[in-house]
């Protein structure tokens, strides 16, 4: 008996004091950002600056999420993920390239192309020029069919290009060529199939700014590591459950628990579809809406450096019909900007997905025998090639966001708000101006930052809001007030109405403010 009874006293003790310890090992900051890609980086380095207590976890063994320059080759430094600054112009990613001192280069000149058929034969201009028509006439077509949807229904892009089709009277090789259209003009750009594209949504994603689109020669990963200069990151913390019920936020992840006043949540939008994080309670049936409204395309890179160019090098895009649609459809002929012999090849959408079930060997010689068909026996072993495979990628499970059939820039808009003031959602998936950009991504983590300032007291004037890469869309106003801009940007004010009047009249404009 005495013996049983010290047992359980035993028993009894080793719960109590592994509790102590599960509690003790808990990591308590006030404000923890998970994931350490774009948003991620810029909110918990906004937050830093202005002292706040902060740190990042990370899943990866590194830093950038879907920035990731490879460097392994011989210096090469080549963009696996993001690649372009989609408009220069008061674009935050271009003004951290000049901070940084990181150099860009324009790759964005429509005009300079070459196209090849299945065959290996160069399309004339007749050809080209009837392929372009035939776009051109769908474009009004399919702006025709959305002005006849009935208020609030949608159909995919798909069923307009199926209707066009029937109408047209496409031969076989008109029907290859405007296929080929639709890929080198939207689906390589939506990273979706036509099938998974929102008729009445899609050109409402205006993710590209003004100016001209970049890259960069030593690789996009430098902005990141500029961004994250000085941030507690910690790498390889795979979180698992995310618990916002009390007043302190529980995170558990595979390398111990951690407690936070605000978390800054910035997973991907595939992520958050294959519910990789139990949150308790579980989201709102609105967030849970725009996460399966909203697609997680695909486009994936191949890149191969060669001994020598042997392809058409003073074009910058290399296109190839195929009968099959979307088979590796463009090239990127990285030599006009590097002077290396570097092409990169994109696939995107169901093929992308596709061939991302076979090897890499598999896939490089599957692009390499398109190149073939074009140049012959002038192609030669690549020294080095790299194969990117997104999909598969259990951190981001694709490359980025779009308006699927059904879906809206409402669906941004709701996976983007918070969680009882406590958890925060940013990412390129959550900002409604500029989705499935880095400057997106940049953009919603610092909304996000300043919101938590905001409510830690910390109000900033509309115009250090501004200044701080806030759109004008989320600046914060006490309530009753409205922002008011000038046209150049370069006085903010949240003002009564009255006020609003007397300053419109001397030119100020107006945005609606994100309300507290």
């Amino acid at each position: 008996m005495k013996l049983a009874l010290i047992i359980a006293i035993f028993l009894l003790f080793a719960v109590y004091a592994q509790t102590l310890v599960t509690a003790e090992e808990s990591e308590y900051h006030d404000i923890i950002v998970i994931g350490a890609g774009m948003a991620g980086i810029a909110a918990a380095n906004q937050l830093n600056e202005n002292g706040y207590d902060v740190i990042v976890l990370e899943a990866r063994d590194r830093i950038g999420g879907r920035i990731l320059t490879d460097n392994s080759y011989e210096g090469y430094h080549l963009d696996v993920g993001a690649s372009w600054i989609h408009g220069v112009d008061n674009n935050p990613i271009a003004m951290l390239a000049e901070k940084y001192g990181v150099e860009t280069v324009p790759f964005d000149n429509e005009e300079s192309y070459i196209i090849y058929d299945e065959n290996g034969e160069k399309i004339d201009e007749q050809r080209a020029t009837s392929m372009w028509e035939i776009l051109s006439k769908f474009e009004e077509f399919y702006k025709t069919e959305r002005s006849n949807l009935a208020a609030g229904e949608d159909i995919s892009l798909q069923d307009a290009v199926d209707k066009f089709i029937q109408n047209e009277n496409l031969t076989a090789e008109k029907l290859n060529d405007f296929y080929f259209s639709l890929v080198w003009t939207i689906e390589g750009d939506y990273a979706a199939d036509t099938s998974d594209i929102s008729l009445m949504s899609f050109e409402n994603m205006g993710y590209k700014m003004k100016g001209h689109e970049v890259i960069f020669p030593q690789g996009y990963g430098q902005i990141i590591d500029g961004l994250s200069n000085g941030l507690d990151i910690r790498l390889e913390h795979v979180v698992t459950e995310l618990d916002y019920s009390g007043d302190t936020i529980k995170i558990k992840t595979n390398k111990g628990d951690f407690d936070a006043k605000y978390v800054i949540n910035t997973l991907p939008l595939g992520v958050l579809k294959n519910n990789k994080v139990i949150f308790s309670p579980e989201l709102p049936q609105e967030k849970i809406n725009a996460i399966s409204n909203l697609d997680m395309g695909l486009l994936n890179k191949v890149y191969f450096v060669f001994p020598d160019v042997f392809w058409d090098r003073e074009y910058q895009w290399i296109g190839h019909i195929d009968s099959q649609k979307g088979h590796w459809a463009y090239f990127a002929n990285l030599y006009t900007v590097l002077e290396e012999p570097v092409i990169l090849a994109f696939n995107t959408a169901s093929f992308a997905h596709e061939i991302e079930e076979k090897s890499n060997v598999d896939i490089v010689n599957e692009g390499l025998s398109v190149l073939k068909t074009i140049y012959g026996d002038a192609v030669t072993e690549p020294l080095y090639t790299k194969v990117t495979k997104w999909a598969s990628d259990e951190f981001s499970f694709g490359s980025y966001s779009s308006t699927g059939v059904g879906s809206s820039n409402d669906d941004f808009y709701e996976l983007s708000k918070q969680l009882d003031n406590k958890v925060f959602f940013a990412g390129e998936a959550t900002e409604v101006n500029y989705p499935a950009t880095v400057h997106g991504a940049y953009f919603s983590g610092m909304r996000e930052a300043n919101k938590i300032q905001w409510l830690e007291g910390n109000m900033f004037s509309p115009k250090t809001q501004l200044d701080n890469w806030v759109l004008p869309t989320y600046v914060i106003c006490k309530d009753g007030l409205e922002l008011l801009i000038t046209h150049g940007g370069e006085s903010a004010a949240c003002v009564t109405g009255k006020t609003k009047d007397t300053l419109e009249k001397r030119g100020w404009g107006y945005e609606n403010a994100y309300s507290q």
